[in-house]
């Protein structure tokens, strides 16, 4: 993809510092110019995504350049974003009927330029190259940013077997300057905090050297996929809906992390490998296992063994994401020619026989029981 262009038009090299400093974290280029003049040589030959224009300037001035960027068919329908130093003065209404875009009042923030800017162009943060690999043994630290404290709780308790520490903040600004000043491995924050708190807080850590990398993820209800999209389009890392789900959870920040989680699901012993399902089955818990069946069961780092029993006892409800997953497996280990035994409940075998594709499975009450019938089968 290629950067985004943006031209800076002020007097003030204090204003271009500000400003250079703002997009730094960001894949985009910068181009600089002192005056009117200045500027309109510099749109013509760069002809960037957007112009910051100053009002107040030598030569010539900002309303004097914007009248003939307007005038010019090449360069007329670039946003330009005003610098203004009085919100609601003649100035604004003036550039408004210019059309004028957005305007920015002076002094400004970093995160109120970069919001403006933002709205016309895709800001995407610098990859950084990480020399150290996180592994999922590190002590890593989790940022946690929700108004309702026992969200916090349940992301504490979803991560309890790891060696993580949770610190949670109903703040936004509270939250944002601790990750200012010391930087968590990952950030979680609620989509549905109040007055632009989430994305303030993206802002923030986004135009921070220190944190323009951190993966940041959105908490969301299941229900609000408006909310996760407007999210994902604003640069967070990721989405995990609430109530959380402790694996949920724990694929989400494994995969912001890019953490080999290893064999988490399924594990070999005496050549038969043994996959064992969570009770608690979603579309993103099934999709690593069946990830992890791909890479040690199939796939190149797979051990040859040519049996396996999937242990589906503690699976209580047969509903499509348990099915179509157990049926994936199944149609692996025909493919792959491994020999498979179930391991399921009463109950799920039950609701299984109620579905067409599911009907003529067979399960075993226990993995002792789907071991033995390996034998059996053998001496037959």
């Amino acid at each position: 993809m290629i950067p985004p262009k943006i031209l800076s038009i002020d007097d003030s090299k204090m204003i271009h510092r500000v400003i250079d400093k703002s997009f730094k974290p960001y894949e985009c280029e910068l181009f600089f110019a002192f005056n009117g003049e200045e500027g309109l040589a510099a749109a013509a030959r760069e002809l960037p995504n957007v112009i910051i224009l100053d009002i107040t300037m030598p030569i010539m001035d900002g309303f004097e350049t914007l009248a003939r960027l307007k005038a010019d068919p090449t360069l007329k329908s670039i946003p330009v974003i005003m610098l203004t130093a009085e919100a609601g003065s003649e100035n604004v209404l003036k550039i408004a009927k210019m059309g004028v875009r957005d305007y920015v009042v002076k002094p400004f923030t970093e995160e109120a330029l970069l919001e403006r800017v933002g709205r016309f162009v895709k800001l995407n943060v610098k990859t950084a190259i990480d020399s150290a690999p996180k592994k999922l043994g590190d002590a890593l630290t989790l940022l946690v940013l929700d108004d309702q404290p026992g969200i916090i709780e349940a992301v504490r308790s979803a991560v309890a077997g790891h060696p993580w520490t949770v610190s949670g903040f109903t703040d936004g600004k509270e939250a944002a300057a601790q990750a200012v000043k010391q930087p968590p491995d990952l950030a979680l924050v609620s989509l549905a905090l109040p007055n632009r708190m989430p994305l303030n807080f993206l802002q923030v850590l986004r135009a921070n050297a220190a944190t323009h990398g951190l993966p940041i993820l959105g908490l969301s209800a299941e229900t609000e996929e408006d909310e996760q999209s407007a999210a994902r389009r604003a640069g967070f890392t990721g989405i995990v809906t609430k109530p959380i789900q402790p694996e949920d959870l724990l694929a989400a920040v494994l995969q912001a992390l890019k953490i080999n989680p290893g064999s988490r699901f399924i594990r070999a012993e005496d050549l038969i490998h043994f996959a064992t399902l969570p009770a608690a089955l979603s579309t993103s818990i099934s999709a690593a296992i069946r990830r992890e069946f791909d890479e040690t069961v199939v796939g190149p780092a797979a051990s040859g063994s040519r049996k396996m029993v999937l242990d589906a006892s503690a699976v209580v409800q047969a509903d499509m994401v348990a099915l179509d997953l157990i049926l994936a497996l199944l149609q692996g280990c025909a493919t792959a020619k491994i020999d498979v035994r179930i391991v399921g409940s009463n109950s799920l075998a039950q609701q299984a026989r109620g579905i067409t594709e599911t009907a003529k499975l067979v399960f075993y009450q226990n993995r002792v029981e789907a071991l033995a019938s390996f034998n059996t089968a053998q001496a037959a």
